[in-house]
């Protein structure tokens, strides 16, 4: 069994916060959502931490990976 800490590291491994947001209403409450909405709000889930990646890279932090290519590796999509 994963603590707290160590579940929200594996989910994030696998998810991002809106799919989790989703899976989880679904799961706990029978609603789902689709369309332009969930659209938009994993397009500006996507862009959120794209940039947040640019502002680590230029802290030094990650030379290796360009921003597209990191969340691609990170949430396989």
């Amino acid at each position: 069994m994963f603590t707290g800490s160590e579940q929200i590291r594996k989910t994030m491994a696998q998810q991002t916060a809106v799919e989790y947001l989703l899976e989880k209403l679904y799961t706990e409450y029978r609603f789902s959502f689709s369309g332009t909405i969930v659209d938009k709000a994993k397009a500006m889930e996507k862009e959120q931490i794209k940039m947040a990646f640019v502002d680590g890279k230029l802290d030094g932090k990650f030379e290796y990976l360009e921003s597209e290519q990191y969340y691609k590796e990170t949430y396989n999509k």
